[in-house]
C-alpha cells in the first residue's frame, strides 16, 4: 500500500504587536497605532554616530542634545541629568 504524505501550510498572520494587558477590539488596536505613528512623526532625526539615529524632539535637534546622549551611551544611562 502506498501513502501519500500531504503537507499543511499555515495561512500567513497579519504582523502586529499585541497588549497583553488590555482586551481590545480591532478598531481600539488599530486607533493605537494611529496615534503612536501620528506620535513618531513629529519628531525629527538625530544622528548620534556614524550608525546611530535616535528620534528627538525638534528643540532638541541639536549638536549638544547630540553630545549628551552619546554620552549617556558611553556611559550605560547610569547617569541622569
Amino acid at each position: 500500500m502506498m501513502r501519500i504524505k500531504t503537507i499543511a501550510k499555515k495561512a500567513p498572520m497579519e504582523e502586529r504587536k499585541v497588549n497583553l494587558f488590555e482586551n481590545s477590539s480591532a478598531a481600539e488596536i488599530k486607533l493605537e497605532e494611529v496615534k503612536k505613528r501620528d506620535k513618531e512623526l513629529r519628531k525629527v532625526p538625530l544622528r548620534i554616530d556614524h550608525r546611530t539615529i535616535i528620534l528627538v524632539k525638534p528643540t532638541n535637534c541639536n549638536k549638544a542634545y547630540a553630545d549628551e546622549v552619546r554620552h549617556k551611551f558611553e556611559t550605560g544611562f547610569s547617569h541622569t541629568r
